[in-house]
């Protein structure tokens, strides 16, 4: 099922982490404050605060941490002395009067000691303005396109630190034009079918990635509709909404023959008697639960025994929610989120065979298909391909573990919320390839890391100025089909 997104909580962002650019002159000194007298004139240091830092400097610039101790009622003690000392030594010198200088791009923790209590804080050596990166990148760090489909890169400079700076004057090659290239700008165009290596240079540093070029196969994966009684009229938008996955399956499955009574996959559902090549999806209109709460469902009615891939499917839209879905233009969307459940995505992650789950049912689900393991790293959202892939952690039992998470993966299609036209991206098709599908990633919509960011922004946005707030997804989907076919 699918909800309107209740609140504006998911995009509220708290910084961890804020890093004072301020530094304070070498030779700066406290203010003097008198002590307050303990039981015999001299109180006892109950604390150690740093009340200002030279906590963000540049290579070779120098500045000086300071620290107060207190008393118990937070009274400076300003005759103590403090010692501060570095984690490492590697990034900067830190004398024990708290100077400090830079000397590689790096971060420490200094600790400031008085009377045996501490205070530590973080302090961040970075690259002098202006200064050439150490590294590039380049996001995706592959890209699958059709002939004729196009794809923006970004350039991601990082300096010896692995923060990233500015990048700027960037120039961009293709390793062979004939297949794709590539424009001053960083977006690329497929041309015909092979593999080329698209190359970006900030100063005399390279990065590359591939782009692989797929035309499509022949014999494809074909997704026929039926739209039942008010449904009718949405032929269209239930087509496009169809046509989006044909463009990323690949191979045939096994025709099947079916000869269903009416009602057998729920009320409303027609008499089925066809073969099917290679799903088939009925969509019907229905009275769900009233205006703004569930909004849509999806179900599989028909697997495959050997595959358990589906053979027949049921999407309902909630016919109080209708008009809304048009007027804020997520209706196609929300259909294709459906038919994805259809597929699979989310229900069938649960089956224990697939072993597609970590820590399904507990605070942090994450998916460790290989398949989506290794596309969240082409798109940047992870480190390498050991890394498990967020799922949703929020929301009941029909959004946590079966969405990508919205917080790091924004507008993709198959997250819990859907913004616009979400982005069936090569995420979602490699959770295809996990559940058995031939896949084709060339069918896929541009997306990366920093579109998630900008999309994220985005909504945002649309959240405050309606007429298009995200809807939230909430789908009570089934993983067990009520027939198996061989």
């Amino acid at each position: 099922m699918s909800r309107y997104r209740p609140d504006l909580r998911r995009f509220i962002r708290t910084p961890l982490l804020a890093l004072a650019a301020a530094c304070a002159a070498p030779d700066a000194a406290p203010t003097s404050v008198s002590p307050s007298p303990g039981s015999e004139g001299r109180s006892i240091v109950a604390a150690v605060r740093v009340t200002s830092a030279a906590d963000s400097i540049e290579v070779g610039q120098s500045g000086r941490l300071v620290a107060m101790p207190v008393a118990a009622d937070g009274t400076p003690l300003v005759d103590r002395p403090v010692i501060w000392s570095a984690s490492v030594q590697t990034f900067a010198i830190l004398a024990p009067d708290g100077a400090v200088r830079g000397l590689a791009p790096g971060a420490f923790l200094a600790t400031a000691t008085s009377e045996g209590h501490s205070a530590s804080v973080l302090v961040v050596v970075r690259e002098p303005a202006g200064a050439p990166p150490r590294r590039v990148e380049l996001l995706p760090r592959r890209v699958v396109l059709a002939p004729g489909g196009r794809h923006p890169l970004v350039v991601v400079a990082l300096d010896g630190a692995g923060a990233p700076i500015a990048a700027t004057g960037v120039r961009f090659e293709s390793s062979d034009p004939s297949i794709a290239t590539v424009d001053a700008e960083g977006r690329v165009a497929a041309v015909a079918s092979g593999v080329a290596r698209i190359a970006a240079t900030v100063g005399d540093v390279r990065g590359e990635t591939s782009v692989a070029v797929d035309p499509a196969p022949a014999g494809a994966f074909t997704i026929d509709v039926l739209a039942v009684g008010e449904a009718a009229p949405l032929a269209a938008e239930i087509r496009r909404a169809a046509s989006r996955w044909e463009q990323v399956v690949r191979g045939d499955l096994s025709e099947v023959a079916l000869a269903l009574p009416p009602s057998l996959c729920g009320i409303g559902v027609p008499a089925i008697a066809r073969t099917v090549d290679d799903l088939l999806v009925v969509v019907l209109v229905d009275t769900l639960d009233g205006p703004q709460g569930t909004i849509a469902s999806a179900s599989t009615c028909v697997a495959r025994q050997r595959s358990g891939l589906p053979v027949l499917g049921v999407v309902r839209l909630d016919a109080e929610d209708l008009a809304t879905m048009r007027a804020l233009g997520v209706l196609e969307a929300v259909i294709a989120h459906e038919i994805g459940h259809v597929l699979g995505i989310g229900p069938r992650w649960r089956d224990p065979v697939l072993g597609l789950l970590a820590d399904a049912e507990a605070r942090d689900p994450a998916y460790v298909g290989a398949n989506v393991r290794a596309a969240a790293a082409w798109l940047g959202f992870t480190d390498g391909d050991a890394a498990a892939v967020p799922l949703e952690s929020e929301g009941g039992a029909g959004t946590r573990a079966l969405h990508w998470r919205e917080s790091v993966f924004a507008d993709e299609l198959m997250t819990g919320w859907i913004d616009g036209d979400g982005a069936l991206s090569v995420l979602s098709v490699a959770a295809l390839a996990d559940l058995g599908y031939d896949v084709r990633p060339a069918g896929a919509d541009p997306f990366a890391r920093w579109i998630a960011a900008s999309s994220a922004r985005s909504a945002v946005r649309a959240l405050v100025a309606p007429p298009r707030p995200p809807t939230r997804l909430h789908d009570d989907v089934s993983g067990t089909p009520a027939l198996l076919v061989p």
